[in-house]
């Protein structure tokens, strides 16, 4: 099943997965692979600093975190999950801030999904 959709600025992380348990219906999945993701960059004086880390949580964190909610809940015994990191995750990243923290967010649930009993 490949989903895609552009999300509203205004739609929810619970509205999200949402929607996107709707289109997969009741399949199960020996993978769940995410693929979204983007790059805004700038210091924390940028003037478009806020407005781009949102748009980075967004792209990064929001589909990380529903994925990670789809295989643990429809993925077979063994699935497997991809998230997309990014090395700006293991250090500081002054000129884009924002893409620096979505990215160590989704490597952190990389962790926590590593370290639980249902994936």
């Amino acid at each position: 099943v490949l989903f895609r959709s552009s999300l509203k600025p205004d739609v929810s992380l619970q509205e999200a997965t949402e929607l996107v348990l709707k289109a997969i219906g009741n399949n199960k999945f020996d993978a769940v692979i995410n693929v979204a993701g983007g790059w805004a960059g700038g210091n924390v004086s940028d003037p478009q600093f806020v407005n781009n880390t949102d748009l980075m949580i967004r792209q990064s964190i929001y589909s990380s975190v529903v994925a990670a909610h789809i295989a643990a809940i429809r993925g077979n015994e063994k699935c497997l999950l991809i998230l997309p990191g990014a090395a700006a995750a293991l250090g500081p990243t002054s000129f884009m801030a924002g893409y620096g923290m979505a990215k160590a967010a989704v490597h952190h649930l990389v962790k926590s999904a590593a370290g639980s009993s249902t994936l």
